[in-house]
């Protein structure tokens, strides 16, 4: 064989080689995004179960607890006042847990659909704080807990109103939840080198450390029974620290069990040009 044949073999040898490995590399490519899109088919179908798991799990327990109220108010016919305040009370308990759930379920089923958009803007943090404050007035005055909004001047942030609001409803919601009769819920906000936040400050029970790292969890959620008897879903933190993500921000608690838990959603230091501190 002349030079000149082997060196256009060589060339040959060296182009066959070259396709194997592109449509080797084509191979694994194909592989690796069927393999994606069997991970995401599997979530999707375990979030599915696990939504139908919550619903009928928790929301029948409220409108159990409804429905058997309702009976007992029929069928004892002539009741004191005092026994009718009791029952009332129980009964705005469990549609304060339909609602709250189906609340959560519903923005989180639509944060999973990615049907959320994020809309920034300008809002503050305190003004959002006293919406909140007044949201929750009712479910705080039947435990006796004031709900105290720390002083200071208003901090300005470009974030998403509808999703803040809603992080910190949350957020308010169990420190209500968790906190004894008569006691007091802080909530503040504030901007310090260019970075913005708000807080809820409980002094309930607490959360034990081996906790903390499961909260904003779907698949480790916690249902726990509040101080007056309240009972949640265990998705409401987890559906919160996906809006914070959406946002560029997160949520971090801080607790001790026996000291109290506190709760700061942190917003992006910066947004489209924008610092969040005005």
């Amino acid at each position: 064989m002349s030079r000149r044949g082997g060196g256009a073999a060589r060339a040959e040898l060296a182009a066959a080689l070259a396709e194997r490995d592109r449509a080797r590399a084509e191979l694994a490519a194909a592989i690796a995004e069927r393999d994606q899109a069997r991970a995401e088919l599997a979530s999707r179908v375990e979030t599915t179960e696990r939504l139908f798991a919550i619903m009928a799990h928790d929301l029948r327990g409220p409108l159990g607890s409804m429905r058997q109220l309702t009976s007992m108010t029929i069928e004892d016919g002539d009741i004191d006042a005092e026994r009718a305040r009791e029952l009332m009370r129980a009964f705005g308990l469990s549609i304060d847990a339909a609602y709250d759930l189906l609340e959560n379920l519903l923005g989180w089923v639509r944060s999973q659909m990615r049907e959320i958009a994020v809309l920034r803007d300008r809002m503050g943090l305190r003004a959002c704080l006293k919406r909140v404050v007044s949201w929750s007035a009712g479910s705080a005055a039947a435990k006796g807990i004031e709900l105290r909004i720390e002083p200071g001047d208003e901090v300005y942030v470009f974030a998403d109103e509808r999703m803040v609001e809603a992080v910190a409803r949350n957020l308010l919601s169990n420190a209500i939840k968790f906190s004894p009769r008569g006691s007091v819920v802080d909530l503040g906000a504030w901007c310090m080198n260019e970075r913005a936040a708000l807080f809820v400050r409980d002094r309930g029970r607490g959360i034990e450390p081996g906790e903390l790292g499961r909260l904003f969890s779907m698949a480790e959620r916690r249902v726990a029974l509040g101080t007056a008897g309240e009972r949640g879903s265990g998705m409401g933190l987890s559906f919160s620290q996906d809006l914070a993500l959406r946002m560029g921000g997160r949520i971090e608690a801080e607790s001790r069990g026996g000291y109290g838990s506190t709760f700061t959603l942190y917003l992006p230091a910066e947004v489209e040009g924008e610092l969040p501190c005005a």
